[in-house]
């Protein structure tokens, strides 16, 4: 090769190489999510691996080395990082079983290789350098086009989702009292917290009767998980149009992105803002829920949600050191306690009408709080969100049952003082504290024979509402009656109460849908009411 080849300058193609790896991961997470994770969230997470990257190559300038031999150490080292699961089974699939800890050590040996390659063979390292860029922009240029045409699907199964229209309301005699819709999730009715956690109640529920609450004591959620209960809530309908929607094949059927559109689109918060209302989002790092298009949210940017959690746990750092997920449980525990933080400084705020929605992911898994409020260490350490027969085996269900009924206490306890504050402020309020679905110790994702019907679905259900609405109130209401009831005492809406049904989705197919009712108790006519 002439040697004006070899000692051309590469000008920004380090740069680009390390760009472009670090949107290698996020590209490819945000395709296997797209539509339930925002798009926003993978970008944040590409920008924040990108700096780490140049940071790293920066550092390897200043040990002097060239900056085509710094750009491909630290390309490589954003690839190779997320890169345990590829290399075990790349191994596997060659009849090698492997030691739990060969895995990462055989990454770590090929990023050591690859950077004494480099360092070594330094001249080609100013060639090479260019066509890595080249091959990671064309690398990513694919998965953007795979994420084009998935994006394309998506959209068609949208076109066919038929949602309830948003509902004509009329301001009356309650004007427009601010409305808080808080998601306590996971947690399950005050009989089920007694009889199968051990949790005293009774003076919880005589602190919320005391501040106007009424208290739901026959309620069932409508599903067992979170994005179809609170479509059913928020969509104020059973989700016959989701299935419909979805496609039969099997990867439609485990598509949720057609779930977070529901969301997006709901009625409730539309048919509000058509009567004036502001609408402000509490997320705690669920990415589904995160309702990014309301007019105001609050939400520490600079703590990693449910996108840079995975991505994290997938690393190799994430899944062997126990002070990173350390530092996942600290980040998870301040989304907690903002929460409730943020529900009272909102009400502070008189300058307009607000729907305010809260999704506080307690006291699911994992459970990082004891009743006391005290930091608390899930089972193995590690942050993982998953519920039921995903997370629960023989051998640990105790351990679940003792750490559920100490977050649960926790949030209840922070639940009511929250609320005394809110009152304190905006005496005026309208405060829904409801589950979306009960606790998951006797859950199996894949089979309701096999599951607890009556601990997953008896869901906790306290609403404080204007004295009139209130004497509608009826004991086993249902998330799918919360705003038809709410939307039609307060401002008029024709909305007839649905039946309060239940019906059991499996994990792995959320839109096929098993009516439950009976088997949990809870089957009502609209017309009985």
């Amino acid at each position: 090769m002439p040697e004006g080849v070899i000692n051309r300058r590469p000008g920004i193609a380090p740069w680009v190489a390390i760009i472009f790896a670090a949107s290698a991961v996020p590209l490819h997470y945000l395709s296997a999510n797209l539509g339930k994770v925002p798009v926003i969230e993978a970008v944040q997470t590409w920008a924040a691996l990108a700096v780490a990257g140049i940071v790293l190559a920066l550092l390897l300038r200043a040990a002097r080395l060239t900056a085509a031999q710094a750009s491909l150490i630290a390309a490589g080292g954003l690839i190779l990082v997320f890169a345990e699961e590829s290399f075990r089974s790349v191994v596997l699939s060659i009849g090698l079983d492997l030691p739990y800890v060969a895995a990462p050590l055989g990454v770590v040996g090929l990023f050591l290789l690859l950077a004494v390659a480099v360092i070594y063979f330094r001249r080609p390292a100013e060639v090479i350098v260019t066509f890595v860029a080249a091959a990671l922009c064309v690398t990513s240029a694919s998965a953007c086009y795979t994420l084009y045409q998935r994006n394309a699907a998506l959209e068609a199964k949208w076109s066919r989702l038929k949602l309830l229209p948003v509902p004509a309301l009329s301001v009356g005699e309650s004007g427009t009292p601010n409305i808080y819709y808080i998601l306590l999730d996971g947690l399950g009715r005050f009989d089920t917290l007694s009889a199968r956690y051990g949790i005293a109640t009774a003076s919880y529920k005589n602190r919320l009767e005391s501040l106007g609450f009424k208290i739901a004591d026959q309620s069932y959620a409508n599903y067992p998980q979170t994005l179809l209960s609170l479509n059913a809530a928020l969509g104020m309908q059973y989700l016959d149009a989701f299935s419909e929607a979805a496609g039969s094949s099997k990867e439609d059927q485990q598509d949720r992105g057609l779930l977070r559109y529901g969301l997006i689109h709901n009625p409730v918060s539309a048919a509000l803002k058509r009567i004036g209302y502001k609408t402000v989002m509490i997320p705690t790092g669920y990415a589904a829920t995160d309702l990014r298009h309301f007019d105001h949210r609050h939400f520490a940017w600079w703590l990693p949600g449910e996108f840079g959690h995975q991505l994290i746990a997938r690393s190799i750092p994430g899944s062997k050191l126990q002070w990173v997920a350390s530092l996942q449980l600290d980040a998870h525990r301040q989304h907690l306690r903002n929460l409730f933080d943020n529900l009272v400084r909102i009400s502070d705020d008189r300058e307009s009408a607000k729907f305010v929605f809260a999704h506080l992911l307690a006291p699911h898994p994992p459970f990082v709080f004891s009743a006391s409020g005290a930091h608390r260490v899930p089972v193995g350490g590690k942050f993982r969100l998953s519920d039921g027969s995903h997370l629960v085996r023989d051998d640990n269900r105790t351990h679940y049952q003792e750490g559920y009924a100490a977050q649960a206490a926790w949030v209840l306890e922070r639940a009511i003082q929250t609320a005394q504050q809110v009152l304190r402020n905006d005496r005026d309020a309208v405060i829904v504290l409801q589950g979306d679905h009960g606790p998951g110790s006797e859950l199996r994702w894949e089979s309701p024979e096999k599951s607890d019907l009556e601990e997953r679905f008896a869901i906790f259900s306290a609403y404080r509402l204007p004295e009139h609405a209130t004497r509608t109130l009826y004991s086993e209401i249902s998330p799918v009656n919360t705003f038809r009831l709410i939307l039609s005492e307060l401002f008029a809406a024709k909305l007839a109460l649905l039946p309060d049904n239940s019906y059991f989705a499996r994990f792995s197919r959320p839109f096929v849908y098993d009516d439950v009712s009976r088997k949990v108790g809870n089957q009502r006519e609209a017309t009985a009411k």
